[in-house]
């Protein structure tokens, strides 16, 4: 479990001038589920995937990531947590462009035996051996999902992950993420503007002017096939 308590992030040297972007959050990211963060642009949303995963530095509060308060590690620490327990998907995919497909998989890593089958299961055996700019949008998240998954990720931290690919690519990559939280037990912490994907998830957190506009508790998600796309 991620626990956030009263947290704050600003920009700025004086406090009287900072720029406030997280004004006093205080929630719950619950263990092998799926949380959907949404709101406006500039309401914090990005910024609080970085304070959530200690990419930015808290100004006040507290991130307690299953039992460790971040505040209390060194930078060392910090960073061994990422690299070991935490992966990152973005909207850009990230992947290394002079590396094939499988490499790029199991980057620093050996394939295990769940991985081969995933990559059966999820189509992605006819790429493995292409560039990713020989590849679709579709393809490529899913490889940069089946590297976080071969790292062996508590969370998965997704900022628009979806966002540049097309619907057919979308529905995809969040099935894709339906089935790593239901047989993986991976907590899945996503930021998206699509408002279809809110049905999916299991919790979704409204966030307006960096404060907690609502927190909702989803006890029925939808399965990717009950939504209109």
């Amino acid at each position: 479990m991620i626990q956030v308590e009263s947290l704050h992030k600003f920009y700025g040297e004086v406090k009287e001038n900072n720029h406030s972007v997280l004004n006093g959050i205080t929630c719950e990211i619950d263990t092998g589920k799926w949380t959907t963060v949404v709101g406006p642009s500039g309401s914090g949303k990005t910024t609080f995937l970085k304070c959530l995963s200690g990419i930015e530095k808290i100004s006040s509060g507290e991130v307690i990531f299953f039992g460790e308060k971040l505040s209390h590690l060194s930078e060392k620490a910090n960073l061994a947590i990422r690299r070991k327990q935490l992966s990152f998907v973005f909207q850009e995919y990230n992947l290394i462009d002079d590396l094939k497909i499988v490499e790029n998989i199991a980057f620093e890593h050996v394939l295990t035996p769940q991985i081969e089958g995933l990559i059966q299961k999820w189509g992605i055996e006819e790429i493995l051996y292409k560039f990713p700019a020989e590849c679709s949008g579709g393809q490529q998240q899913k490889a940069a999902i089946l590297r976080a998954l071969l790292k062996g990720s508590k969370v998965i931290f997704c900022d628009e992950p979806t966002g540049a690919l097309d619907t057919k690519s979308s529905i995809e990559v969040v099935k894709t993420f339906k089935e790593v939280v239901r047989e993986n037990n991976v907590t899945i912490v996503m930021v998206t503007h699509n408002p279809l994907i809110e049905q999916l998830s299991d919790c979704v957190i409204t966030l307006h002017d960096g404060t907690i506009k609502s927190y909702f508790v989803n006890e029925t998600p939808k399965s990717v096939e009950e939504i209109p796309w």
